[in-house]
This record gives C-alpha cells, sequence and structure tokens, in this order.
C-alpha cells in the first residue's frame, strides 16, 4: 500500500506527501517580507502530520526573522471552518494585535475571512490572509495560498504503488513533493 498526504512512522510504509515545513515556511517567510511582524496562525489538529509539519515551518520562519513566537496569535481550528471562525472571532474580540492571518488549511482561511468581515475588517486592506492547499475556490477570492499538486501527487502515487507489485521498488519508499506558494491579492506589504 502507498499512504497518500500523511507521513506514517511504521518502517514498511511507502508514502507520497507535500513538504508541508517547506511550505508553511514559504508562506510565513512571504509574509515577513512584506512587513508582518505579528502573524495569527490556525493550527490544524494536532494529532496530524500535516498540522505538526505546517506548524514548524511557520515557527522556523520567525525565528529565522528573530520574532518570538506569541502564542496569544496561536489559534486552533482543527482543519474546520466553524472552529476557525470561532478562534479569529475571539481573537478580534480580545483585541490580540495582529496584520495577518496563515491558516493552516484554505477553507480555514476562509473562515478567517468571514469572522473578519463580520467583524468590520476587510483583507487587504486591513489584515492580510495566507491559506493553504490552493483549493479550487481559492482563486475565486483572490486568496494567497500554498499550492499542493493532488493530481501529480495520485499520479507518484499510482505509479510507486505499480513499482511495489512489480518489485520494481521495494518498500518503505517515500516521495517528498515541493509545494509552491501563490500569490493573488490577499496580502500587502506594511510599513
Amino acid at each position: 500500500f502507498v499512504v497518500v498526504d500523511r507521513r506514517v512512522q511504521e518502517s514498511d510504509a511507502s508514502y507520497v506527501v507535500s513538504d508541508n515545513t517547506e511550505g508553511a515556511y514559504q508562506a510565513a517567510k512571504y509574509l515577513l517580507s512584506l512587513g508582518h511582524r505579528n502573524i495569527a496562525y490556525i493550527s490544524g489538529r494536532s494529532q496530524i502530520t500535516t498540522a505538526a509539519e505546517r506548524f514548524l515551518g511557520y515557527r522556523q520562519a520567525l525565528e529565522e526573522w528573530g520574532i518570538p513566537l506569541n502564542e496569544e496569535l496561536i489559534v486552533p481550528g482543527d482543519f474546520e471552518w466553524e472552529e476557525a471562525y470561532r478562534s479569529v472571532s475571539e481573537l478580534v474580540r480580545k483585541k490580540v494585535p495582529f496584520t495577518a492571518v496563515f491558516a493552516a488549511n484554505d477553507i480555514m482561511a476562509f473562515a478567517a475571512k468571514e469572522a473578519l468581515e463580520q467583524n468590520g475588517l476587510r483583507i487587504y486592506d486591513d489584515v492580510s490572509l495566507i491559506g493553504y492547499n490552493d483549493i479550487l475556490y481559492a482563486s475565486a477570492i483572490s486568496l494567497t495560498t500554498v499550492a499542493l499538486e493532488p493530481l501529480e501527487m495520485g499520479r507518484n502515487a499510482t505509479l510507486l504503488l505499480l513499482d511495489l507489485i512489480e518489485k520494481r521498488r521495494t518498500a518503505p519508499h517515500h516521495v517528498v513533493m515541493k509545494p509552491r506558494l501563490t500569490i493573488r491579492s490577499s496580502c500587502r506589504k506594511i510599513d
């Protein structure tokens, strides 16, 4: 078997994944390069490897820029719309200062956009926003996001599985694909 989009620790498991740490690092570094220093992070479910890897990339970018990790800016989203909406709304109500939001997936970014707008803030003008996955509707709202290549991941997983079946490769075999930051118009430079 071949696992797609999750790293598994068993020694005989093959997988095809995207480099989530690198993707999140690219996203956070992009916001930092635009002048953002208070970047809220909406996390995924902590027990899922992709969530842990994406948080690591966010943290690495902050460390590289000498920005201390602010626990107040790290909020739960669990990869779900409702939880992300509630968390961002609470950040705004508590008046925690932030100029950008980085969501660990696009669904949570959509929820953040809705929560911010419901609280009188506008994406781009007031708060920059980045998602992760580049799902179909991300371009509809011009969301800057980290693009995965799901078709390419599926193709690689299928080829790997066939190679394992035909004994052209031996398990475990790991394929780590590079993500790509897709810059649209949800982020702006600040002073």
